[in-house]
């Protein structure tokens, strides 16, 4: 990810707080790219419940707060029904943030908070779970 502008990590709505996605999110929040969005995955098999995607959100949040990183803006999606990928559609209508591909394609600023992740300690993916 050396060089990217942005890195997106998919996580499975059912296991936001398993070692894997630990890993997977603190590797890419470590990688150096400016902006890294968790595309919260299978949310068709929830039924897109908001409850769901807020409860997954949260324990997101809780593993980037023990490893001393800003939470990263996640967005739902379902990749087997291309919900909030590149566009929105019905199913998921109680969300108004942006889809995967606008959240990754938002302009950094210097301000922002995923600018101020380099000034974290870098350590292996294997530490973060």
């Amino acid at each position: 990810l050396r060089g990217a502008h942005a890195a997106a990590v998919g996580i499975d709505v059912s296991r936001p707080g398993g070692g894997q996605a630990a890993r997977a999110t603190f590797a890419a929040q470590l990688s150096g790219a400016p902006r890294v969005v968790i595309a919260l995955n299978k949310m068709d098999l929830v039924g897109y419940a908001r409850e769901a995607f807020e409860r997954a959100g949260d324990a997101i949040a809780r593993l980037s707060r023990a490893s001393g990183m800003p939470a990263p803006p996640i967005v739902p999606v379902s990749a087997r029904d291309g919900e909030l990928i590149l566009e929105r559609g019905a199913r998921a209508s109680w969300y108004d943030g942006p889809t995967l591909l606008e959240a990754l394609l938002a302009p950094v600023h210097a301000g922002n908070e995923y600018r101020d992740q380099r000034r974290f300690t870098r350590r292996s993916a294997s530490q973060a779970a």
